[in-house]
């Protein structure tokens, strides 16, 4: 039996625009990891002639230190976006409100 579809309500667009815009921002950070990660390896060759620091071979350098760093820095980029930008503007609360309740049962949001 087929049931008919409900309109959506404004929540289900909140929602869609809230998953939407994690997804865009999940690729967008996919696309830079990938460039991190293989994007150098074919140019080593080449930036092995470049030093920096002390004397580390560039494509050495981005291929132990770098990535790393890129991979750490867009974990944080993940977080401060999602809780600063998209979770406020999805109308979504983080899980700060559920540990208060838990260590302080009592007390209510803006008490």
């Amino acid at each position: 039996m087929h049931q008919p579809q409900s309109e959506p309500t404004g929540h289900d667009e909140r929602l869609q625009r809230y998953w939407r815009a994690n997804r865009n921002l999940i690729l967008v950070l996919f696309v830079i990891w990938l460039l991190a990660g293989y994007a150098h390896p074919p140019f080593a060759k080449a930036l092995n002639n470049i030093t920096i620091l002390t004397g580390f071979p560039l494509g050495y350098y981005l291929s132990s230190q770098g990535s790393l760093i890129v991979f750490v820095v867009l974990i944080f980029a993940y977080a401060l976006i999602m809780n600063n930008i998209i979770d406020r503007r999805g109308g979504v609360r983080g899980l700060g409100h559920v540990a208060g309740n838990l260590l302080y049962p009592g007390l209510e949001a803006g008490s």
